[in-house]
């Protein structure tokens, strides 16, 4: 046990200085001795998804699930996969009940902000934004949600309304400059 600890330990470590590889072998290592193994299940199912496998990471994630309780974290990440897929509602749930297990999960409540957005669901949406961070970078986030289901002239209003907040909001001025680029390009 003390030595998958340490494997864990050290993909958990190659993962954070960017050695994927690495990470990815250590992982697979502990499923070879562990092929229940929760943790590296999550892991492997986490480098899938950024590597856009969403397949291979809905695979690891499901198998992570069946293997004991699911941790708010493991939740947060199945919600973004979905997220990543479109399948909005079933990200919502997962997200949900992220939050559930760990209340003060900013993640999720900032993930499920983003997919009520996409919903269009405004109000619920700044509310998740709200709880996750400060109230300028609510706005900016609501505007990014807004911007990804094409609604840009709500987008730019809260983009406007973030910068009125904060003038530093850096991320919300580029995407009003984006946005003003698209317009004159269609």
């Amino acid at each position: 046990c003390r030595s998958l600890n340490t494997q864990l330990s050290m993909a958990r470590l190659s993962e954070r200085h960017g050695q994927s590889d690495q990470a990815r072998s250590i992982y697979e290592a502990v499923l070879k001795t562990d092929p229940n193994n929760q943790m590296a299940h999550h892991r492997l199912g986490v480098m899938a998804a950024k590597e856009s496998n969403l397949a291979q990471a809905e695979s690891h994630f499901r198998r992570a699930a069946e293997l004991g309780a699911p941790t708010p974290e493991l939740l947060n990440d199945i919600g973004y996969t979905l997220y990543l897929q479109d399948r909005l509602q079933e990200a919502e749930q997962s997200f949900r009940q992220a939050i559930e297990r760990e209340p003060q999960n900013l993640q999720a409540h900032n993930n499920l902000g983003l997919v009520l957005g996409e919903m269009g669901r405004t109000e619920e949406s700044l509310a998740e934004f709200k709880i996750a961070g400060k109230e300028a970078e609510a706005y900016r986030n609501l505007g990014y949600a807004l911007s990804q289901a094409g609604n840009v002239a709500a987008a730019e209003q809260y983009f406007n309304k973030a910068l009125t907040l904060d003038p530093t909001q850096r991320q919300a001025a580029e995407a009003l400059l984006q946005l003003a680029e698209m317009k004159s390009v269609v």
